[in-house]
């Protein structure tokens, strides 16, 4: 019996039109009375399926009612539960149950010849797993012979991608590759790459998609598609190459089945270089993948696959060359960005993918790694959140979930608005970098795994969200379990700047000193800019070795950057230092600076390990009830 009120509710909705081959998941996030995006999560995380899977499940469970209590063709039944293809519906039976419609009639036949009366099973197997498993019913027949069940009709090893659950339609499109001979348009192979990435990831039965930040880890692999497929846990991988000679616009694309290392699929461009003709390419080879995979595209997400963003070619060119510096994540790509999707929405004053890359990166120059004044990227992040509001419609719904999150993650690190943060996150389970930023902040350590684990983040081969893991692993005083993660991540990781960074956090709160001091040189060695975790990082080595000079030289950095409210919270890092050093009441003072600067790093005074000491001080518990948390959690849940 379902217990959820809200699962209950779309339950019913969906067996009051199930008969209705046109009730799909338009259909029933319009009913519900909220966005498909907002649904799938909710879905997604009380029941573990699709939104899609969902429906055609309840369709199921009725065509076997059908078949068990009418007589009634397989097709009819197919036609009377919403299924507008008998086979499809002969597919879809056999993957869930693990028997044919067919078998059912034959089995009830018997049954009644023999005055049987037999039950047959409700589940076998979820559409969303796909394992095939076949499964023979016991049916006494006469003398009461008992059927053997059957099942894996793939192979039983347990690292074949097959096997495992979840990994049917999982596909990794690896960067194409730029054979036009010139660096200075790796943003144009880029971008044709991650439109691809986005187009599939808005089909609704596709079940995975290796997100475009985790596959720039492959734009120089030496590795085959079977070997990358084996290490992100996908079934098809799709590549390809792009060039672009003067005005013509040249792509081949392979799609890779990887448990045979076969090509089930390959496309070939030649085109002009016009905005209309590189969406075509990006259309069809979403379309012929979703074809190849059998499957079954709503007309919205044909009409999302198929939409032209812009008709402006160098805006779009623009707009490509702002997200490829965006994706560098460090200071310097995410001012370069901003630059260059300016450039694009003055040519183009209504192109939305423009302004939302506006919002993604003034949010994220207003954090630790970010660049310039804190006031003026917090300001510009919810300006363009409103012009992105403004500029979205349906079109762009692969964008939505995006949408909320920045939204979210603006609320709860910007205006500390932690209330719906916290109901969202509990409720729905919430989804990607907000939802397990949010999670390990509010101290639910677990649930930061979890999240993680259902965005497919620990499975994609990326090092920074395993970094993110190791992190919440010392948390939980899984000491010995998160070095041995960041030790395998290291040498993947030696020039990214955002990983040598917050692993050389990392490290000092697992007493890793020397590692700590290694990932910080380096860090020194490749990067100009000097974000405050930077110089407090080497403030603390510095004092750790008894250079005082230099410990003072940082400090006044700290202080400088204090006064100039920069981004990176320096306030917050100046407590720290002394919460490093003891000198707890200099550590209060800079914690009531950085409160009244409004901080981005106030939202850790929750779960930062260095104010452990403090809790039960009362300008710790002051300070904790003015930032908010004890909306959340009163003082009276700390623990001691």
């Amino acid at each position: 019996m379902e217990t959820n009120p809200f699962i209950k509710r779309v339950r019913l909705i969906v067996l009051e039109n199930y008969t209705n081959e046109q009730f799909g998941v338009k259909e029933l996030a319009d009913t519900v009375g909220i966005s498909r995006s907002q649904l799938y999560r909710k879905l997604k995380f009380s029941t573990g399926q699709s939104i899609s899977q969902f429906i055609r499940e309840i369709r199921l469970d009725q065509a076997l009612k059908l078949l068990q209590n009418e007589d009634i063709s397989a097709s009819e039944v197919a036609y009377r539960v919403g299924f507008n293809s008998p086979s499809y519906f002969n597919t879809c039976f056999h993957d869930y149950f693990g028997y044919t419609p067919g078998e059912v009639q034959h089995k009830m036949e018997l049954a009644k010849a023999n005055n049987e009366v037999i039950e047959l099973p409700r589940k076998k197997n979820s559409l969303k797993q796909r394992q095939k498993l076949f499964v023979w019913l016991p049916v006494l027949i006469g003398v009461g012979i008992a059927i053997v069940i059957f099942y894996n009709s793939t192979s039983s090893q347990s690292n074949n991608l097959k096997d495992q659950p979840g990994q049917t339609n999982t596909i990794a499109v690896l960067p194409l590759k730029n054979w036009s001979g010139d660096v200075n348009l790796e943003h144009v192979s880029d971008g044709i790459t991650d439109a691809i990435i986005t187009k599939l990831a808005g089909i609704e039965e596709m079940e995975r998609v290796i997100p475009f930040t985790s596959i720039q880890n492959y734009k120089d692999t030496q590795l085959n598609a079977q070997e990358i497929a084996e290490e992100l846990n996908v079934s098809y991988v799709l590549e390809g190459s792009f060039k672009l000679a003067g005005d013509s616009l040249q792509c081949k694309v392979s799609l890779v089945e990887a448990e045979n290392n076969t090509v089930v699929w390959s496309g070939e461009y030649n085109r002009p270089w016009q905005s209309k003709d590189i969406f075509n390419i990006q259309a069809d080879v979403a379309r012929n993948i979703a074809q190849n995979l059998k499957l079954d595209l709503t007309k919205t997400e044909l009409s999302t696959i198929e939409f032209i963003p812009t008709i402006n070619t160098e805006a779009y060119n623009y707009y490509l060359r702002g997200k490829y510096q965006h994706n560098k994540l460090s200071p310097e790509g995410f001012k370069n960005a901003t630059t260059l999707y300016e450039r694009a929405i003055k040519l183009d004053s209504t192109f939305f993918l423009p302004y939302l890359g506006m919002t993604e990166s003034y949010s994220m120059m207003g954090f630790v790694w970010g660049g310039g004044n804190k006031d003026v990227a917090i300001n510009n992040a919810n300006k363009y959140y409103q012009l992105a509001s403004k500029f979205y419609d349906e079109n762009y719904e692969d964008h939505l979930e995006a949408m909320r999150q920045l939204k979210m993650d603006i609320d709860f690190n910007y205006n500390w608005d932690f209330e719906p943060v916290y109901q969202d996150l509990m409720e729905n389970g919430a989804t990607g970098c907000y939802g397990f930023d949010a999670a390990r902040k509010f101290g639910k350590h677990r649930l930061a795994i979890k999240i993680g684990q259902n965005s497919e983040w620990f499975n994609d081969g990326d090092g920074l969200y395993y970094l993110g893991k190791a992190q919440v692993q010392m948390m939980l005083g899984e000491n010995q379990e998160a070095i041995e993660l960041l030790e395998e991540l290291d040498p993947l990781n030696t020039h990214h700047y955002f990983y040598l960074m917050e692993s050389a956090k990392v490290y000092y709160y697992l007493q890793e000193i020397e590692k700590s001091r290694q990932q910080l040189y380096r860090f020194l060695e490749l990067f100009t800019e000097n974000p405050p975790q930077i110089l407090w990082l080497g403030a603390v080595h510095s004092e750790i070795r008894g250079e005082d000079e230099k410990v003072q030289d940082y400090l006044d950095f700290l202080e400088n950057k204090v006064n100039e409210k920069a981004s990176g919270s320096p306030a917050w890092f100046l407590a720290m230092y002394y919460c490093h050093t003891k000198e707890y009441d200099k550590a209060f003072k800079w914690l009531n600076k950085s409160y009244e600067l409004h901080e981005v790093e106030m939202t850790w005074l929750k779960e930062e390990p260095l104010l452990r000491p403090l809790r039960n001080d009362p300008r710790y518990i002051e300070l904790y009830e003015k930032v908010g948390f004890s909306k959340v959690f009163p003082v009276a849940s700390l623990p001691e």
